[in-house]
């Protein structure tokens, strides 16, 4: 683990000169990185931290690759497979004591959720490239309900384009479960994703969580979410790295290689304040569908 810095200017932004890295103002916080090949990666204890996934790239062909952040004997860790090329990954831990509702600064973390979803076979009517994407009776996976936050955390699969996704639906509620989701409009594969809930507060808090997003302060549907989609390189600014903290709802597109990536960072601007990023590469000329993600940035001090 390294401790959180910024990186050097990023291309195709103006950003201020910089010498060297230096640190964010955020106790706690480390970084650390996982490619394939490598052993999981030991995050620290999930009593006083949290740990969340800030960046997956390379070629997702099929249930083989995977990339994810997870609970395990009281830690978390960063960890992954690939039978292909280039997959890794990133993640982002910060001490819990930075979140506070009041002047509370109860948390509390859930155990992982996970969802799989196995496509019909090519040889079953209905398989056609066209319908796959119905996922018959199947349920999407509830989370915490909408008084916590539920973070995309891992994922796995086929990812061909922008059919394949993996996604958490925040819940407007918070009497009901958040839910986690994947899609695919390929034949006879399995799309996984994992996620896990935080909550700032008491569990039987009736308040929604408050995030800062592209429409502002507030609940879920007056912020919003962040958004890129990318044949290229696309990246847009998100909220002040001292405010929220950012991390994935949504990643889906065509991972076909080391080229292809989504990822949040930190930099600076100019004179403006540090700010949490949102980016999305697509290094493989044969991938005209792009890559695609989707981010939401939680308050750490809640009302």
């Amino acid at each position: 683990m390294k401790a959180c810095r910024l990186p050097m200017p990023a291309a195709g932004i103006a950003f201020t000169a910089i010498a060297g890295l230096f640190l964010l103002a955020l106790p706690g916080c480390t970084t650390s990185s996982w490619s394939q090949g490598q052993g999981a990666r030991d995050l620290g204890p999930v009593t006083s931290r949290l740990c969340y996934l800030t960046r997956v790239s390379g070629h997702f062909e099929g249930g083989g690759e995977y990339v994810r952040v997870y609970q395990e004997n009281g830690h978390w860790w960063l960890g992954g497979h690939s039978k292909q090329s280039g997959v890794g990954g990133k993640a982002v831990c910060v001490d819990r004591k930075l979140f506070s509702s009041g002047t509370q600064h109860d948390t509390a973390v859930s155990h992982d959720f996970h969802m799989a979803f196995h496509s019909a076979s090519a040889s079953l009517t209905g398989c056609d490239h066209e319908t796959t994407g119905l996922k018959s009776s199947q349920s999407l996976v509830p989370a915490w309900n909408g008084n916590a936050a539920t973070i995309l955390n891992g994922m796995s699969g086929k990812f061909v384009g922008g059919a394949e996704y993996a996604t958490v639906v925040q819940s407007p509620d918070p009497t009901r479960p958040s839910k986690l989701d994947v899609g695919t409009m390929q034949c006879s594969v399995t799309m996984q994703d994992w996620a896990v809930s935080f909550r700032i507060g008491d569990a039987g808090s009736s308040d929604l969580p408050q995030f800062i997003g592209p429409r502002g302060e507030g609940a879920i549907n007056d912020a919003g979410e962040y958004a890129v989609h990318s044949t290229g390189t696309s990246q847009v600014p998100m909220a002040p790295v001292g405010e929220a903290l950012c991390y994935f709802t949504r990643i889906a597109g065509k991972f076909r290689g080391g080229g292809e990536y989504v990822e949040i960072y930190a930099a600076q601007v100019g004179q403006n304040k540090k700010t949490w990023w949102l980016r999305a590469h697509n290094g493989s000329a044969g991938a005209p569908d792009g890559v695609y993600a989707r981010a939401r940035c939680l308050k750490f001090h809640q009302p």
